[in-house]
């Protein structure tokens, strides 16, 4: 038995908190951040499918910048075997999101199922190490 069923939660009624908890932030509290942690937790145990996704993408329009976020979405499309659900959300989420720990896991991802490691590379050098070098010349 999954970890949301015990807990009484199916993957419905995880969308269906995830909407309600975005809601709330657009209208009350935008600094809620302990109420999308702990379903961030709970989402973590469910497995895969099509509603678990929808939680996903409302954590990642409420916190669009949030590396945790991406990482947990990322490793739930891995954990599934989804390698196109995976690019998808790699590719979206490493412009966005620039994180020398994204593009690690991009990386290493990629050697993973062996495309050309050189491009993205390059793509790592300009998004996230061009403006590092950038800020240490200023300084």
């Amino acid at each position: 038995m999954s970890d949301d069923r015990r807990r009484g939660r199916t993957p419905a009624e995880l969308l269906e908190r995830a909407q309600q908890l975005r809601l709330k932030i657009q209208q009350q509290d935008v600094y809620d951040l302990q109420a999308f942690k702990q379903l961030l937790d709970d989402v973590r145990g469910a497995a895969m499918s099509d509603e678990i996704r929808l939680v996903y993408e409302e954590l990642v329009a409420a916190f669009p910048t949030a590396v945790g976020i991406w990482t947990r979405y990322v490793e739930a499309e891995m954990s599934c075997g989804n390698s196109e659900g995976v690019k998808a959300v790699f590719g979206r989420c490493l412009m966005q999101c620039p994180s020398v720990d994204l593009w690690f896991m991009y990386l290493k991802f990629i050697k993973k199922v062996s495309a050309p490691v050189w491009f993205m590379y390059l793509k790592f050098i300009k998004k996230v190490s061009a403006p590092v070098w950038f800020m240490y010349l200023k300084f």
